[in-house]
């Protein structure tokens, strides 16, 4: 009789990564913008930048809405022109601002 040995399942290990990428790099930014907020309502004499309550809600809320709408064409896009094709574009695009802002701040 032969011993069947169970393997994790190596989907797993991928949901793990997503976990991490998502939350080094999404949840500071979309998560933690309270902690933020108390910092940049300081006045500019304080190192902030004086906004009020309700022009940081709106900063929140437009990039909430900004964030649905890109969902929503990137969806779209997948759906007719496949993963790699928007990746690829994506990563070109992401390495062309990183390189704009690398030159920029010399």
């Amino acid at each position: 009789m032969t011993k069947l040995r169970k393997r994790l399942f190596y989907g797993w290990y991928m949901v793990g990564v997503g976990h991490l990428c998502y939350g080094f790099g999404v949840s500071p930014g979309y998560y933690g913008w309270g902690l933020y907020a108390r910092e940049v309502i300081k006045p500019s004499v304080e190192g902030g930048l004086g906004l009020s309550k309700e022009q940081i809600g709106d900063v929140f809320g437009i990039f909430s809405l900004v964030m649905s709408g890109m969902a929503l064409i990137v969806g779209y896009t997948i759906a007719h022109l496949g993963l790699h094709v928007v990746v690829s574009v994506g990563a070109l695009v992401a390495t062309t601002g990183f390189f704009c802002s690398a030159v920029r701040s010399r």
